[in-house]
């Protein structure tokens, strides 16, 4: 089918547009064409008037002067009664019984007396007599027959004993912790009686005495001199210092050790400066 000439003019996007929009105009009338169109108004239907007679009227008697109208009294407006106060009946107050009362004991009842006999032949009654109240007897005091003061016995002589003096306690003196002291085997005395001296060096001096004294339970701790050639050492028991060991190297390579409670120089040696090493 060959399209119009209109269309063929029109550029390619509106010539696609065309028929879409001519589904869509379609479309659109039909949907107003399905709604409801509202019911016309009812028709008004005009009712004539009827004809009515007209009938001539008799002419009206004039009318009464207007008498005066009473002037109304006025109504005085309704007085407003107070409402009634509303009364609270008090309360009711609870009556508590009362506390029972204890029953007394009801009195026994009397004892008949018995009737007072009668003598048959005196015609009276007869009383009986009391028993005669006996009186008391007096109390004998008997009076204490007076001790005898006993003289008084002469008081012996006290002999004062001496007392025994006390023994004064001899107090133990300490025991000197030299005298158990493991000298080197072959050591003499030397320094006029201050030192020891033998012929060995001091490193082997100073080991043999170590071991010997840790072995008699001493701690040893070492605190060297000023100089080169000196060796001091601290010996301690439970935690307390005994004795210091000092020991000095000689020119002649020997050793020399001294023991005293504080740590000893050169000087403190006579004759030992000269014999020491430098």
């Amino acid at each position: 089918m060959n399209q119009p000439t209109f269309s063929k003019n029109l550029p390619a996007p509106l010539r696609m547009l065309i028929r879409p929009m001519l589904y869509f105009s379609i479309l659109l009338h039909g949907g107003f064409l399905l709604i409801p169109l509202p019911e016309p108004p009812p028709e008004v239907v005009e009712v004539e008037p009827e004809p009515v007679a007209v009938r001539p009227l008799s002419p009206s008697p004039p009318p009464p002067s207007p008498s005066p109208s009473p002037t109304p009294t006025p109504t005085p407006p309704p007085v407003q009664t107070p409402p009634s106060p509303v009364v609270t009946p008090p309360p009711t107050p609870v009556v508590q019984p009362p506390p029972p009362t204890p029953r007394r004991p009801s009195p026994p009842p009397p004892q008949p007396t018995p009737p007072p006999e009668i003598d048959p032949f005196l015609g009276a009654e007869l009383f009986e007599t009391p028993p005669p109240t006996p009186s008391p007897t007096p109390e004998v005091v008997q009076t204490p027959e007076p001790t005898p003061t006993p003289e008084p016995e002469p008081t012996p002589e006290v002999v004062q004993t001496p007392e025994p003096e006390p023994t004064p306690e001899v107090a133990e003196l300490p025991e000197d912790p030299l005298t158990e002291f493991p000298h080197i085997a072959g050591a003499q005395t030397g320094c006029e009686g201050q030192c020891w001296q033998i012929q060995q060096r001091s490193t082997s001096v100073a080991r043999n005495l170590l071991e010997s004294l840790e072995a008699q339970g001493f701690t040893i701790r070492r605190t060297d001199g000023d100089r080169t050639g000196e060796r001091i050492y601290e010996v301690s028991k439970d935690g307390e210092v005994q004795y210091y060991i000092s020991l000095f190297s000689t020119l002649d390579g020997g050793t020399k050790y001294a023991i005293a409670a504080e740590p000893l120089k050169r000087e403190d040696l006579a004759n030992l400066n000269e014999e020491l090493s430098p």
